[in-house]
């Protein structure tokens, strides 16, 4: 009986391997600096890159100063503090802690954002760009310094409690704009978008399927509004 022996090229099998790498779960330790890109601060030591994820649940404050992709972010307690752009390709779950600084949170029109714990969730400084995916589950949404909510044209912030979007009165005001639809389901009390210091631009489609939405935000509106049966949608300031 012959053996049948292949033989691959060098290329080859550096492809293969790198398509099989595992990714690694980075758990933000913070011992030696705030800077993300020291290795040190991260347990296992190492650096996070595209298709690894992130743990953030430590109080030691995390600070993105280039650049980055990661597969996933979970964020329970502390502060990452943005700096640059980084980009979640998967998902990213948020029980609590801060988003600060001046840079962007993305998320591209493939990735789920999932807010829920009962614990605020702070926005303070940066944007959120939502090009897929949201589920507002639990927990109420702190927003100010500026920070921005930006929901693109592909993107879905579903609504899924009674919980309140607030601003939390460090200057300047915090943006909401959507250029895609939100949507209120299951659940059945009041969802409160609250303070008059809040701006909100509605571009796109609001959709309220159960339960109540209620504006109390300077609200600018171009876009449309679907009320079901039993579902209510009421504004306290704004032109609409």
């Amino acid at each position: 009986m012959k053996t049948l022996i292949r033989h691959f090229p060098p290329v080859l099998l550096l492809c293969l391997s790198a398509s099989t790498a595992a990714a690694t779960d980075y758990t933000w330790n913070g011992s030696t600096s705030t800077n993300w890109s020291e290795a040190s601060n991260w347990t296992p030591g190492g650096v996070p890159g595209p298709g690894d994820g992130v743990i953030i649940s430590s109080t030691p404050i995390a600070h993105l100063n280039a650049d980055a992709s990661v597969a996933t972010l979970a964020l329970s307690t502390g502060t990452l503090s943005l700096g640059a752009k980084l980009s979640v390709t998967s998902t990213v779950n948020w029980t609590g802690g801060t988003l600060a600084g001046a840079g962007e949170l993305s998320l591209p029109a493939a990735s789920t954002l999932v807010l829920s714990g009962s614990g605020t969730k702070t926005l303070d400084g940066p944007t959120l760009r939502l090009a897929g995916t949201a589920r507002w589950e639990t927990g109420n949404l702190s927003a100010g310094s500026g920070s921005v909510i930006q929901i693109e044209a592909s993107g879905l912030w579903e609504i899924r409690n009674d919980a309140n979007l607030y601003y939390n009165y460090n200057a300047p005001t915090a943006i909401l704009n959507n250029l895609g639809s939100i949507r209120k389901l299951s659940a059945t009390g009041t969802t409160t978008f609250n303070t008059l210091s809040l701006i909100w631009n509605n571009q796109g489609l609001v959709d309220a399927q159960t339960g109540t939405l209620l504006f109390r935000i300077n609200t600018s509106n171009t876009g449309s509004y679907t009320v079901a049966a039993g579902a209510t949608v009421e504004f306290a300031a704004g032109s609409h």
